[in-house]
């Protein structure tokens, strides 16, 4: 297995990681109770927080290490999973169908990448999370997450990133599933009720 090597950060990543929360929680927790009952409130409202709570830590540690760990992602992958299989069996089938899908298409692309380049482009943390957004969102809304996590990583290294420096795709992907999951609900179908 290919280790990444890990790029020297300066002390602006961890002053950059200074900021307050409590906005973000404030808001979050208006958008999660707009939601419809599409699964039980208290589920659907857990369930949220859970995902949150996990996308901001994968993120943060993703941009400080460049490495999303799988005691992270993993468990990510088996609650998106098990929600859709307590919502219907279409759905279990669709997020199934999403992960798997999701985790070849980047494994596939970061193993090409590496041939093609010679280094590492995208790493089994990328594909694991990215798998994590179809167990969470169904096969049928992982074209919106890439486009929206791709769009996010294309104006980071255009307008932040240092030519030849590593980019962190991980909060990228994290904020595309955020988005998409909170678009679903606030839309009215969880998506996890075929």
């Amino acid at each position: 297995m290919r280790q990444t090597s890990n790029v020297a950060r300066s002390g602006k990543v961890s002053a950059q990681l200074n900021f307050s929360l409590r906005p973000v929680i404030h808001e979050g927790a208006e958008v999660i109770t707009a939601f419809p009952a599409s699964l039980p409130p208290g589920l659907l409202i857990g369930a949220t927080i859970v995902l949150f709570m996990m996308l901001l830590a994968i993120s943060l540690i993703d941009i400080k290490r460049l490495r999303i760990p799988d005691k992270l992602s993993l468990p990510l992958i088996a609650v998106g999973l098990a929600l859709a299989v307590l919502s219907s069996r279409t759905a279990a089938l669709d997020h199934a169908i999403g992960a798997a899908a999701a985790f070849l298409l980047f494994a596939g692309l970061g193993e090409a990448f590496f041939r093609f380049r010679g280094i590492d482009g995208l790493g089994l943390g990328d594909a694991k999370l990215f798998a994590a957004a179809g167990a969470w969102l169904g096969w049928q809304n992982l074209p919106l997450v890439l486009l929206l996590a791709s769009v996010g990583g294309l104006i980071q290294a255009l307008l932040w990133q240092k030519p030849q420096a590593q980019l962190a795709f991980g909060p990228w992907i994290a904020l595309a599933m955020g988005l998409v999951w909170t678009s679903m609900h606030i839309m009215g179908s969880s998506g996890l009720n075929h």
